[in-house]
């Protein structure tokens, strides 16, 4: 029996480096552990190479480069759920689902505020 609030498929794991709404797609467990393997390469040369933002060499220390790149995803879920709301007016939907596109409006908004908040401790410093 799987644990309250995990997938329960086995080789879904939230720690990988690629996101679930990207890797749930993926019905063969190989296939997933692939991605995941790439993911990790990209991870090592990216640390081996240096911390480089997209405008060069960056100045931040490890902890605010991933606060800062925890923020841009959150921001980057607000919109991924704001995707999903919108599906309401595009196609035929039970009442329920209307529902889960009503609150996923809410959750995305709730996200957006959220990555706001973060990126804010880095623009008040310039």
């Amino acid at each position: 029996m799987s644990e309250p609030g995990r997938d329960s498929r086995p080789f879904v794991e939230a720690d990988h480096l690629l996101r679930r709404t990207f890797t749930w797609r993926f019905v063969d467990r190989e296939d997933v552990a692939a991605l995941n393997r790439v993911a990790e390469r990209l991870q090592e040369l990216t640390f081996e190479t240096g911390q480089h933002g997209p405008e060069g060499p960056t100045t931040e220390n490890v902890l605010e480069a991933s606060l800062r790149a925890a923020g841009e995803d959150v921001l980057l879920l607000g919109e991924y759920l704001l995707e999903l709301a919108r599906e309401r007016f595009h196609s035929g939907m039970t009442e329920q689902e209307i529902r889960l596109c009503e609150r996923a409006e809410s959750w995305a908004n709730q996200a957006t505020a959220l990555g706001e908040l973060i990126l804010s401790h880095f623009k008040e410093r310039g």
